[in-house]
């Protein structure tokens, strides 16, 4: 496995979320991604400043072409019954800034898209700083 630090940002940065306002409009929170195919996963590396969100929800779409995005799906067997649910990520603050990392299989994707927000009453004191990388060959 070979890991690779592809992702810079406008100004050249590898925090592509830079103090993302979790309780601010979507636009401002959200990563979206552009995919090799030679890549097989992405790793998010999440710092969070807590301020009165409970915890820091995370909902992943990815997308086969670019264009067209769709929610992850987990799923839950009960009774022979697989039951789908669209996948959101959540990590509980523990009223305390929290370092956190995510990983997510990307293989056969062109796009993946990560939108945080805080639970409960977050305010703009509940920021995020995200930081990414890929893995090749896993």
């Amino acid at each position: 496995m070979r890991v690779d630090n592809v992702f810079l940002s406008a100004s050249g940065s590898h925090k592509l979320l830079n103090a993302a306002d979790l309780s601010g409009a979507a636009a401002g929170r959200t990563l979206d991604l552009q995919l090799s195919d030679t890549w097989s996963k992405v790793i998010l590396f999440v710092k969070y400043t807590y301020g009165a969100a409970t915890a820091v929800t995370t909902t992943v779409t990815v997308s086969p072409d670019g264009t067209n995005y769709f929610a992850l799906q987990s799923g839950a067997i009960i009774s022979g019954t697989r039951t789908l649910s669209d996948f959101v990520d959540s990590k509980t603050t523990g009223a305390a800034n929290q370092s956190y990392s995510m990983e997510y299989d990307v293989r056969g994707l062109r796009n993946i898209k990560f939108v945080f927000e805080g639970s409960g009453a977050p305010t703009a004191v509940d920021v995020v700083d995200v930081y990414a990388v890929v893995a090749v060959g896993y």
